[in-house]
C-alpha cells in the first residue's frame, strides 16, 4: 500500500512561498472553506474558439480530490492499493481534498490511511490508520485548527472526531459521537468534512455525523452542545456558518437544511433549531452563501436559493445533469459543476439569472479550486486551468 502525491508545477504562478498564504487556495473549499474565492478577473465562459484552457494535464489513476494551490504547486492526491476494499461507484480511493499549512501536505484517504508530506522534499513524516467500516469508501476531508489535524471517522462500528499532533501524527484527543437512533449500522455512517468557528464567546469545532450535529472545543474535544437534526444517513455536504447560526444537509433519506443556533450548551435539539428546509436539499454537494441567500444544488440538479434568516424557499430552477461538486463564489458570480462536466454560471440574486454554461471532457464531482485569475477543474483523467480571454 503506498500513498502518491503529485505536485503539479506549472507557469501559472512565478513565485514561490513557504506558508499559506490568503491567496492559496489550501483546503477544500478554499480559504475560509465555504466556497468564497478573493479573487478577480476570473473567466466565466470556456471551451469555444476564442476561450479555450490556458492548459491541461492528464492525471495519472482515479481521484475525485479537489486541487489545493499553495506557493508555487499543484497539488492533488491519488492512491494504490495492492488490494483495496470495494467502495461506491461514484466514489474513488482518493476523495478527501488535501490540506496545507505551507510547509506540509496532510492528506487522508478514509480508512486506508493518513499521511503527513514535507512539501519541500516530498518526504513522508509520517502516517497513521483511523479504521472504520465505511462500505462505499472515504469521503471526508481533513481540517487544521493550530498544530492539530482534525478527522471525522463515521463508519458502520464507530463513529468519532478524532485530532492529531499535526507534526508527529500523534492521537491528542478522540470524540466519541452521541448515541443513534436505529440498529442498521449502514444507517449511522456519514462522511462530512468538519468546520472550524470563532463564535466570539469561544472557538467550536463542528461535525456533522448521522442524525446528530455536535460542536467541540477543539482544544481537548470536549463537547460544547449537541442538536438532534435527524434521521439521514450518509452525510456528505460540509456545514456552512453565518451569523449566530451554523446550516447543516441531514444526508440520505429525506434531506433536509437545518439552521442551528451556536450559542448553546449541551442537547439544545428542543431550543436551538432555528428552521428547517426540505425542498431539493442536496444529498452530496455543499452549500453556499451569498448576502442573505443560501444557494445548493440537489444530486439530481434541481438549484435552490433560500432566505438565510427564514429558511423560505425564493427560486428554484432545474440545471443540466446531477451534482456532487460543491459551488463557488467568484467574482461575484455563482458556478455549479455537474458531474458531466457541464459548469452553468449565474449571477447571485432574488432570481435565477444564467450567464453561461460551459462543457468540458470528462467526468466531475472535484469542487473548482482558484488561484488568482484562474479555476482549476478536475476532470476524469485530466486537470484544466482555465483563464480570461486574453
Amino acid at each position: 500500500m503506498s500513498i502518491r502525491i503529485v505536485a503539479i508545477v506549472t507557469v501559472l504562478i512565478a513565485t514561490r512561498c513557504d506558508f499559506a498564504r490568503t491567496e492559496d487556495w489550501y483546503q477544500f473549499r478554499g480559504p475560509n472553506g465555504n466556497g468564497h474565492a478573493a479573487e478577480v478577473g476570473l473567466p466565466t465562459v470556456w471551451d469555444s474558439f476564442f476561450e479555450r484552457p490556458r492548459w491541461k494535464a492528464t492525471l495519472p489513476g482515479q481521484g475525485w480530490s479537489s486541487p489545493i494551490v499553495v506557493g508555487n504547486r499543484i497539488w492533488l492526491s491519488l492512491f494504490e492499493c495492492a488490494a483495496p476494499p470495494p467502495i461506491h461507484s461514484w466514489n474513488s480511493y482518493a476523495s478527501p481534498t488535501p490540506i496545507t499549512d505551507g510547509k506540509c501536505v496532510f492528506c487522508h484517504f478514509g480508512s486506508l490511511g493518513t499521511a503527513c508530506i514535507e512539501i519541500e522534499t516530498g518526504s513522508v513524516l509520517w502516517r497513521r490508520e483511523f479504521k472504520v467500516e465505511e462500505i462505499t469508501g472515504g469521503a471526508s476531508s481533513p481540517v487544521l485548527w493550530q498544530d492539530l489535524l482534525c478527522l471525522a471517522c463515521d463508519g458502520a462500528d464507530e463513529q468519532y472526531v478524532v485530532a492529531v499532533d499535526k507534526r508527529t501524527g500523534k492521537t491528542v484527543w478522540r470524540a466519541d459521537r452521541p448515541t443513534m437512533d436505529g440498529v442498521d449500522p449502514l444507517f449511522r455512517r456519514a462522511f462530512s468534512t468538519p468546520i472550524v468557528i470563532d463564535s466570539t464567546d469561544r472557538v467550536q469545532l463542528i461535525s456533522m455525523s448521522a442524525q446528530w450535529l455536535v460542536s467541540l472545543n477543539p482544544h481537548d474535544g470536549q463537547e460544547w452542545w449537541r442538536a438532534k437534526v435527524g434521521n439521514g444517513y450518509s452525510t456528505i455536504p460540509r456545514p456552512l456558518f453565518h451569523g449566530d447560526n451554523v446550516f447543516v444537509c441531514t444526508g440520505y433519506g429525506k434531506p433536509e437544511m437545518v439552521a442551528v443556533n451556536v450559542h448553546g450548551h449541551g442537547d439544545v435539539t428542543n431550543s436551538h433549531i432555528v428552521w428547517r428546509s426540505k425542498s431539493q436539499v442536496p444529498e452530496i454537494s455543499s452549500p453556499i452563501l451569498v448576502g442573505d441567500q443560501i444557494y445548493f444544488v440537489s444530486l439530481s440538479g434541481v438549484a435552490t436559493s433560500v432566505d438565510v434568516a427564514t429558511g423560505q424557499k425564493i427560486w428554484q430552477h432545474r440545471l443540466v445533469g446531477s451534482y456532487a461538486a460543491s459551488p463557488t463564489l467568484a467574482a461575484g458570480h455563482l458556478y455549479f459543476t455537474s458531474r458531466e462536466g457541464v459548469t452553468t454560471v449565474i449571477r447571485p440574486g432574488r432570481e435565477f439569472d444564467a450567464v453561461a454554461k460551459n462543457e468540458l471532457f470528462g467526468e466531475s464531482y472535484a469542487s473548482l479550486a482558484v488561484y488568482r485569475d484562474h479555476f482549476l477543474l478536475r476532470t476524469s483523467p485530466v486537470l484544466f486551468c482555465l483563464e480570461k480571454a486574453r
